[in-house]
């Protein structure tokens, strides 16, 4: 006998049912399955703690692991663990990663891990201290979600990638950090970046001039492009950076007279041309428009 529509509606509600109950149980093993693989891909038994992983324990009560809620990964920091290894291409199963922060893992060597840039969730990218080399990964330019990118202390020892401009102009970007990375050669050239507030390109050896496209930037607050080998002069499209808050160009080897274009600036609070520098001349007049400096 056939089934009557009554019947056959009851039994795909059914269905439909079942699935949306089974679904969380699925997505969790799929979940607990990735982080083990990435447990084993950085040599998991041999870190320095074990913090629950890849024990019975539910995975987002593992050490550094955020759940948005009991079962997707939203965040993910691999502290001082003495990471060896790679990060496995699994991670782009995490559907709802947003974060991740590795950090303080100084024998995690070898390139800046490049699956990230198929995260295309992920809001905060944070790698500190650790012993990664090489250029920036160009599929970091796919990650339109961004908004914190923070390498710091990492000895990249390669100058920043042609397509800079690219990844500073992320349309949600709003902190850049390329800090102590000893990245030498010179800065490429800027894009227009609608919400970019924070650059900080401090500690990296870097030589050339500041390029006149940093005008674009003009959303910034705060700007630290101290401790490098900068020369010239500093380029007049600065005048565009009338938001700027913060600005240390101390330790370069600018040159030529003090801007006077500063004065355009005021907002700003905190200027810093210290040590190194060569500028020549008298106090501008026009600073006197900087009156938050303090």
């Amino acid at each position: 006998p056939t089934l009557s529509m009554m019947e056959r509606v009851s039994s795909m509600a059914c269905l439909l049912l079942a699935f949306l109950v089974l679904l969380p149980a699925c997505n969790a093993l799929d979940e607990r399955s990735i982080l083990v693989d990435i447990y084993t891909s950085l040599t998991g038994p041999s870190w320095s703690s074990q913090g629950l992983w890849n024990t019975a324990a539910p995975h987002c009560t593992w050490a550094g692991v955020a759940c948005a809620n009991a079962v997707n990964v939203s965040g993910l920091s691999l502290s001082s663990l003495n990471l060896v290894g790679t990060i496995p291409p699994s991670i782009v199963g995490l559907g709802r990663l947003e974060q991740i922060s590795i950090m303080y893992n100084p024998l995690l060597v070898g390139s800046l891990p490049a699956i990230l840039g198929n995260i295309t969730t992920l809001t905060l990218i944070r790698i500190w201290n650790n012993g990664y080399s090489g250029a920036i990964p160009y599929s970091w330019t796919n990650l339109v979600n961004l908004v914190t990118f923070d390498v710091s202390s990492t000895p990249l020892n390669t100058p920043l990638p042609s397509y800079f401009g690219e990844l500073v102009a992320l349309p949600k970007l709003y902190s850049f950090i390329v800090y102590d990375c000893n990245t030498g050669g010179t800065i490429p050239p800027f894009r227009y970046s609608p919400m970019l507030s924070y650059l900080r390109l401090s500690g990296n050896n870097m030589l050339g001039t500041l390029p006149s496209s940093i005008g674009l930037l003009s959303s910034l607050t705060y700007l630290d492009i101290s401790y490098n080998n900068l020369n010239g002069s500093m380029p007049i499209e600065m005048a565009n950076l009338t938001s700027l808050q913060s600005l240390d160009g101390g330790n370069n080897k600018f040159d030529g007279t003090l801007p006077h274009f500063f004065g355009n600036m005021t907002s700003l609070q905190f200027l810093t041309l210290g040590p190194s520098n060569r500028f020549t001349g008298t106090i501008p007049a026009s600073w006197a428009n900087m009156i938050n400096l303090e």
